[in-house]
């Protein structure tokens, strides 16, 4: 920006493996397309980028207006297949074109954002104050565990110790945090034989759930410790779920709010106007909201079928809220990009972080969403 010294910038390749690290393409719905869209010619050094809900003609003329160096558009701009490149049939042809002539990558991260633990759909419920917030269908772990099964040593102290003992390691694991090391790996302490014949004191086994990457590391220390033994057991478990990632988001509330408080709390937290509300068949307009399923963009998929006091969500067909309604479920709809650009002042925040403050971050002030209310 004007008056601003231009920053070391960092090369493209390197931003994008931050971008992944921080939101891997794993998490992405199978129907989606996200990631690297345009890539300009190597050496392509990224000084500044671009924040934006969608990149529209509007948006990609003030990207080219304040010289930057990378589109981050939450919305691909190309989903479907090109078949060609003329700038006189389509915007979003036009747009690609732009996007060559000018130098500018673009990278589109959609559904990983949604499903992102501090992501889009977190944001959302945060609308509500304090609340216990868990994925509506949660994120598979990037590949199968392990299961390893060994006996513990007898008597409970000694048996207690072990588990103390490896719960330690867990934490040693490596991985990008103390949370993430631990988090890939479920320790479960089971009771072997039945409660007729494991006597006064039971014989208890451990079963390790591990991605394989840890396998050696558990393995060694198990052995080390005189645990395991011809009786061990590993097997192949199927992926686990990530407890804080995945589509969708439940809320249940720790302070109930009446209907009129929820939707108040919703314009606020989005900073709009006007939303559009479908109240619950049967139900009272003063019965409370302890509950609010919530999914960013278009949720009448993800949301159908929900049990929760509240549904949230740009958009939804007219049948798809007939459904919800008549379920017991009010239905608000903010329009589909309302729900999502909010983010992007915290998305900036963590980038600014994550890019060690080398990549200068704007916000893109021509995107809006094409919908008003007039």
């Amino acid at each position: 920006m004007a008056g601003q010294p231009a920053r070391l910038g960092l090369q493209l390749p390197e931003v994008i493996s931050r971008l992944e690290l921080f939101a891997p393409s794993r998490l992405a719905e199978k129907w989606d397309n996200v990631g690297l869209l345009v890539e300009p010619s190597p050496p392509k050094l990224v000084q500044r980028m671009l924040l934006t809900n969608d990149l529209t003609e509007d948006v990609m003329a003030e990207a080219v207006q304040r010289k930057v160096d990378l589109i981050l558009s939450y919305h691909p701009p190309i989903f479907r297949p090109l078949k060609r490149l003329a700038f006189s049939k389509s915007w979003k042809e036009r747009i690609a074109i732009t996007c060559v002539e000018n130098r500018i990558a673009v990278y589109s991260p959609h559904t990983c954002y949604d499903a992102l633990d501090g992501g889009v759909n977190d944001w959302l419920c945060e609308a509500f104050g304090p609340a216990r917030v868990t994925p509506l269908t949660p994120s598979l772990a990037p590949e199968p565990s392990v299961q390893l099964a060994v006996a513990l040593p007898a008597g409970p102290q000694r048996q207690l110790d072990w588990v103390d003992d490896l719960h330690e390691l867990c934490r040693q694991l490596p991985g990008a945090s103390v949370e993430a090391r631990y988090q890939d790996v479920v320790l479960d302490v089971r009771t072997l034989g039945s409660p007729l014949t494991s006597g006064p004191q039971p014989r208890l086994q451990l079963v390790v759930s591990t991605p394989r990457r840890h396998l050696a590391t558990l393995t060694a220390f198990l052995g080390s410790a005189g645990l395991t033994s011809a009786a061990t057991r590993l097997t192949t478990a199927e992926q686990l779920p990530e407890p804080s990632r995945g589509t969708g988001r439940l809320a249940e509330l720790e302070n109930k709010l009446s209907l009129s408080e929820a939707v108040q709390a919703i314009k606020k937290h989005l900073k709009l106007q006007h939303v559009r509300l479908a109240e619950a068949v049967g139900k009272p307009k003063d019965s409370p909201v302890r509950t609010v399923a919530v999914c960013a963009g278009s949720g009448g998929s993800v949301l159908a079928g929900q049990q929760a006091d509240l549904l949230l969500t740009g958009e939804m067909s007219h049948h798809e809220v007939l459904d919800a309604t008549h379920a017991g479920s009010h239905v608000v709809l903010c329009e589909h990009s309302n729900t999502e650009r909010g983010f992007l002042a915290r998305l900036a925040g963590r980038l600014e972080a994550l890019l060690a403050e080398q990549v200068e971050l704007v916000t893109s002030e021509a995107d809006r969403d094409p919908l008003t209310v007039v």
